[in-house]
């Protein structure tokens, strides 16, 4: 991340040349995800009800990798967290490695979140690995 050389030029310009928020995105390259409040005022007052969506939205993640687990039949927890890994690689692949190509994110953001998704669902794919063979769910 990396901060503008003149915050207010570029405020007046995004106001002046978009509709609000969204995503733009010009021919020659400019990529723009654009998220004001109305009073432009600092979006970390929000930072309980963000915490709170992305709690809610890690829970049905660790849910739905529980259900893709079930289906499978490692022979030890650790497969488990390989399996969980994999599914993590997959899905890093398939977003971020993209948001890399096509919107040219930064390849540290890109490499940051590799240890994001895939080592999440690895550590999640063991711990819940090991729950699925303690309560012999499989």
């Amino acid at each position: 991340m990396e901060k503008f050389k003149n915050d207010q030029l570029v405020l007046d310009a995004v106001r002046a040349q978009t509709n609000g928020n969204g995503v733009y995105i010009d021919p020659r390259g400019v990529f723009l995800a654009l998220s004001l409040r109305p009073d432009l005022a600092d979006k970390s007052q929000n930072m309980g009800r963000y915490l709170a969506v992305e709690g809610v939205t890690n829970l049905a993640q660790g849910f739905l990798l529980a259900l893709v687990l079930l289906q499978v039949k490692p022979k030890t927890v650790l497969g488990y967290a390989v399996f969980g890994l994999l599914v993590g690689l997959v899905a890093w692949v398939g977003i971020d490695v993209s948001l890399w190509n096509w919107y040219g994110f930064s390849g540290t953001l890109t490499l940051f979140d590799l240890l994001d998704m895939p080592v999440g669902c690895g550590l999640a794919g063991l711990v819940l690995g090991w729950m699925i063979r303690k309560w012999k769910l499989a």
